[in-house]
């Protein structure tokens, strides 16, 4: 088992705080006296690097492609929280310092199951994404002195490059590809990995999943979609897919293996796409249910059937400096 010293010291190694570490006192919550004045430190993908979404590093999150820039997320705990770890005050393990104004919070027994499990959290700058990183991917992270700025865009230049963002979508569906959950660098793409990627092809930055890409976007109303716009799917409560519509009533997304077509492909809605907001967020219940029977695939049938909305991306995302969703801080005992 890694000890909470040997986890510092890996910490330390990236965040380059031992100096400060080393000649801190600790006071008797655990906790390192004095202010931090060390300044976040920022870092650049050598390569790509997965991120996945909880410390056991099984399931992706999303990826971090190479030049991205990022963060490490600091430990912060207290030690009398803890059950399992509960030493006298004058015996305390140190605490992590803080390096951001966003901690993960966790026990110190967690801290030594992160470390056994090899994880560290992070999140990314131009989406503020969070997730675990391996801490074999260390290596492949270049120190930066601040992280480059995302460019702003008006929505009559992002309408000018939404041909090269669709070339770029058929683009990748000619190649050999399936989905992937957490996907986003080709040729493998979850749903909003595949839009994220696209218009990040243009510079143009957009949330990573799709919930916060339909937050974040202009909605509009089915009834006037344009070429480029987002049409989201699923439950009344939150849009669980996204895809790109091309005109002439069709769409590119990519899809899973369930429902879907395992990859990248394009769907048609219905003639009578205007009158679906009755499974729309702003239905009203004087909408007239859907009519899919004039779509022959069964795919498209089924995507029709649960349209959330629609919206048009008229700005490209600048980062908060805080990370846009919780992350899952949640592990299992290695046995």
């Amino acid at each position: 088992m890694v000890s909470i010293n040997e986890l510092i010291q890996q910490y330390c190694k990236v965040s380059q705080l031992s100096e400060q570490l080393s000649d801190r006192p600790i006071g008797s919550s655990g906790q390192i006296s004095g202010s931090a004045s060390t300044p976040e430190q920022y870092y650049q993908c050598q390569r790509h690097i997965d991120i996945y979404d909880s410390p056991q590093l099984k399931n992706l999150a999303t990826q971090a492609a190479k030049d991205r820039q990022l963060r490490i997320l600091p430990f912060v705990f207290n030690p009398l929280d803890d059950p399992l770890a509960n030493p006298p005050a004058d015996k305390s393990p140190k605490q992590v310092p803080s390096t951001s104004s966003d901690p993960v919070s966790v026990r110190p027994s967690q801290l030594q199951t992160y470390v056994a499990n090899g994880a560290i959290p992070v999140c990314l700058y131009e989406d503020d994404y969070p997730g675990w990183l391996a801490l074999d991917d260390l290596e492949f992270l270049q120190p930066i002195d601040r992280p480059a700025l995302v460019p702003t865009w008006t929505a009559a230049e992002i309408g000018d490059r939404l041909p090269q963002i669709i070339t770029y979508l058929k683009t990748a569906m000619a190649q050999p590809n399936e989905y992937l959950w957490g996907g986003v660098i080709g040729p493998n793409y979850d749903c909003s990995g595949l839009m994220q990627a696209a218009f990040r092809s243009q510079g143009i930055w957009l949330p990573r999943d799709a919930y916060q890409q339909e937050a974040f976007i202009q909605p509009v109303e089915l009834s006037d979609l344009a070429m480029g716009d987002l049409i989201f799917f699923g439950p009344k409560e939150r849009a669980n897919h996204v895809a790109l519509y091309l005109g002439d009533r069709h769409y590119i997304h990519s899809s899973g293996k369930t429902m879907g077509r395992n990859g990248i492909g394009i769907d048609s809605v219905p003639d009578n796409l205007p009158h679906t907001l009755s499974i729309n967020i702003f239905a009203t219940s004087n909408s007239p249910p859907i009519k899919t029977t004039e779509l022959a695939d069964p795919i498209s049938q089924a995507y029709a059937k649960i349209i959330h909305g629609a919206g048009r991306v008229i700005a490209s995302y600048q980062p908060q400096g805080t990370p846009i969703k919780s992350i899952d801080s949640n592990v299992i005992p290695m046995i």
